[in-house]
């Protein structure tokens, strides 16, 4: 696939990737529940090859990585980005997803099972 076929790569990107990472953080010590307030976010994995297609985004309008969270920040967890809207058009115009990032403020983009291990975010 040549770059213009795969404009989602341009998007999500090792920055993004860091940038959600220290943005899930905030969103988490921002909360008022207890068991999220003293988690945080260690890593988010860089997606494999055909999940940064925009074959996948176009057909799923979601990416699925891992991320390690826990108390220490190290547990491993199965991460679902699901794409809303505004943040799919940028990604398959390759834009940045920075601004696609809902509030840290309200956890409400955030669905996550501690037990499963499994976290799903809900961009703009």
């Amino acid at each position: 696939m040549s770059d213009t076929e795969n404009t989602i790569k341009k998007s999500f990107n090792e920055d993004f990737c860091l940038l959600l990472e220290y943005h899930v953080t905030r969103t988490f010590q921002n909360s008022t529940d207890k068991t999220l307030k003293y988690i945080w976010c260690d890593g988010v994995a860089m997606p494999d090859e055909y999940q940064l297609t925009d074959k996948n985004l176009m057909d799923t309008k979601m990416i699925s990585t891992n991320a390690w969270i826990g108390s220490d920040g190290q547990q491993q967890y199965e991460m679902i980005i699901h794409f809303g809207p505004l943040s799919f058009d940028a990604g398959i115009k390759g834009l940045s997803l920075i601004d696609y990032l809902p509030t840290e403020e309200s956890i409400d983009w955030i669905n996550i099972a501690i037990s499963k291990q499994k976290i799903e975010l809900q961009l703009i």
